[in-house]
């Protein structure tokens, strides 16, 4: 508990002596390296102060901020600083509306493109999609998506809801699956306790989008839950073998 309390102490004194001046900058003109300093640093420092250690596999295919999809499993809130330091700030994220009402960092959020999605309300749901989905074809950029929709207490990998694969179509982005594991047994749902440890990110290869168009929502789905299902494998293989001892890899 105490470094759970830690956790929230530092992530706390970053938002009010970093985040709130760069953001307030970013009103003037959200420069995407703001966006990339304040979403990097800050998903470090949620993983150093956890105790996190992290081991990446394949993730240096997709760091050049070339747009796609990111499409992958969930198993812990530590899950969103995890990819983004897996992919080195270079993307974002949809999260619940009610983040970006947290002074400063839900401010950051709203400055720099990340998007509100209203789940109670599917009407108010679909106008965030819409304008997500413009936002993308005028100024392409990677995104970050967990079609499970919550987050798997076990670490067992949870069905897709088709809906987002309607929407990776509709952004025009390849899909790159991927895999966490061991975020759930650093963070657990529904509590504030962490447990110092290893986590792995594997990276699959990338699915063209022009390969998307072709295919049934279902079909993409079965194909795409497979992928990171082979990439879930992997990590896991990884644990076995002790390949994270050695630290972050590409």
């Amino acid at each position: 508990m105490l470094r759970a309390l830690l956790t929230l102490l530092l992530l706390s004194l970053f938002c009010g002596l970093v985040v709130l001046p760069v953001t307030m900058l970013g009103f003037v003109h959200p420069f995407e390296w703001m966006r990339v300093f304040l979403s990097g640093t800050f998903s470090k420092l949620a993983l150093w102060s956890c105790g996190a250690s992290l081991a990446v596999e394949g993730g240096s295919r997709y760091v050049d901020g070339s747009p796609a999809f990111f499409v992958g499993n969930h198993q812990s809130a530590l899950d969103i600083p995890v990819i983004i330091d897996a992919l080195k700030g270079r993307v974002r994220f949809m999260a619940k509306h009610t983040l970006f009402r947290i002074p400063a960092f839900g401010w950051a959020l709203t400055v720099f493109g990340y998007a509100p999605i209203h789940r109670g309300c599917p009407r108010r749901a679909k106008r965030d999609l819409d304008r997500m989905i413009d936002g993308i074809h005028a100024r392409p950029s990677s995104w970050v998506v967990f079609p499970e929709g919550t987050r798997s207490t076990d670490g067992r990998l949870l069905p897709f809801r088709q809906g987002t694969m309607k929407i990776c179509v509709r952004a025009g982005l390849p899909i790159v699956p991927f895999a966490i594991d061991g975020s759930h047994r650093v963070h657990r749902s529904r509590t504030l306790r962490v447990h110092p440890g290893p986590i792995r990110v594997v990276f699959g290869e990338a699915i063209p989008a022009e390969t998307l168009s072709e295919m049934s929502s279902k079909d993409l789905n079965e194909v795409v839950r497979l992928r990171v299902a082979g990439c879930l494998d992997r990590a896991r293989g990884l644990a076995v073998s002790g390949d994270e001892e050695g630290g972050r890899s590409g």
